[in-house]
């Protein structure tokens, strides 16, 4: 998901993958999801069949794995503040917030070809030695947008920067 907004010096673009739960339903289908297995465990147990509750533990133990990574990751995403005087790139991975700054006179926007199935190109933000990725969380059409509206940003603060000399 691409989010586009207005800032007083400039333009903010935030790219995000597109999750259908937040962290806290979530955190609801898994009480859901306890209480379901373990309903019917204690049922079994009544019935004689006590080796299932084992099971229903090891079975939500793994469903709580599973979506402990999965919320860990629900938040990653870039946030890219493009101004006259810089482009600052801030990315989200798990706990992890990386900063990147770069001069916007001397920003490329690069976009590179893949060789994985399923995928067709990356971006990439070069400056001075340096790059970061962006737009890793989108699908093709937002990556796409994501770099026309990039273009665009970058052109206009290049213009206003040489009209303010």
């Amino acid at each position: 998901m691409l989010e586009k907004h207005a800032a007083p010096d400039g333009l903010i673009l935030i790219a995000r993958r597109n999750c259908a739960l937040s962290p806290r339903q979530l955190g609801g289908v898994f009480v859901a999801l306890v209480m379901l297995s373990l309903a019917i465990a204690t049922f079994c147990v009544w019935l004689g069949a006590w080796v299932v509750l084992p099971w229903a533990a090891l079975e939500i133990s793994a469903v709580g794995v599973a979506f402990l990574v999965w919320g860990r990751h629900a938040n990653d995403g870039e946030r890219i503040r493009v101004s006259r005087a810089r482009v600052e790139v801030e990315t989200h991975r798990a706990s992890r917030v990386g900063r990147h700054e770069f001069n916007p006179q001397w920003l490329q926007l690069v976009t590179e070809p893949v060789r994985l199935p399923g995928a067709s190109h990356r971006l990439l933000l070069r400056s001075e030695g340096r790059e970061v990725e962006v737009g890793r969380y989108l699908d093709e059409a937002g990556r796409v947008r994501l770099a026309k509206e990039l273009r665009a940003a970058l052109a206009q603060m290049r213009e206003s920067s040489e009209d303010s000399f």
